[in-house]
């Protein structure tokens, strides 16, 4: 009983604070998604490989972020901060799922960025995963990385793989589908 109200707690603090919930790791509390969502669970791994993209291929903020671009994800990294994902969308709702694993360490200082009551982030065993509801605005996860080391991203948008919809680095490199992998 008590790791539940700690749960609760945890997640009305981070709420206040203007991010959406994370859940965090151990037994789920009970209770049924809301209507029209299915849960956040770990999503089935791709058939294909990660694609690699070139080291230090997501350093810097990419070009064109911002409220209201069209529905896609953008994702930089630096050293100051660690790594950024940032969703968004032109005005229609869209759904935004995704898997971030670390390669070697694990995904630590995970921080919701502008998320919105619905919105969940949840920790795996080797990262974690995140369904963001976006509308006309952005939603986003900080986090590092434990060893500064590479990161691998499984993507989607409202269940579909999105490959020509995810901008990485001040580049703006789109990978070549929505499973890849990318170091510092």
């Amino acid at each position: 009983m008590k790791r539940v109200v700690f749960a609760s707690v945890a997640s009305l603090l981070v709420a206040c604070a203007g991010g959406g919930p994370v859940a965090q790791p151990g037994p789920a509390a009970p209770g049924a998604p809301p209507a029209g969502r299915q849960p956040v669970g770990d999503p089935p791994e791709p058939a294909k490989g990660a694609a690699e993209l070139p080291p230090g291929s997501a350093n810097g903020l990419p070009r064109g972020l911002n409220p209201g671009a069209p529905a896609a994800y953008w994702i930089w990294q630096d050293p100051a901060d660690g790594w950024h994902l940032r969703t968004t969308t032109a005005g229609a709702s869209h759904q935004f799922m995704g898997r971030i694993l670390a390669i070697s360490g694990d995904i630590v200082g995970v921080k919701p960025m502008r998320t919105e009551h619905r919105d969940r982030v949840r920790y795996t065993k080797r990262g974690l995963v995140f369904d963001f509801q976006t509308q006309g605005s952005i939603d986003g996860i900080d986090f590092r990385a434990s060893d500064n080391g590479c990161v691998r991203f499984n993507l989607k948008i409202d269940g579909g793989p999105a490959p020509k919809r995810v901008f990485v680095g001040s580049a703006g490199t789109e990978p070549p589908h929505a499973h890849f992998m990318v170091c510092p």
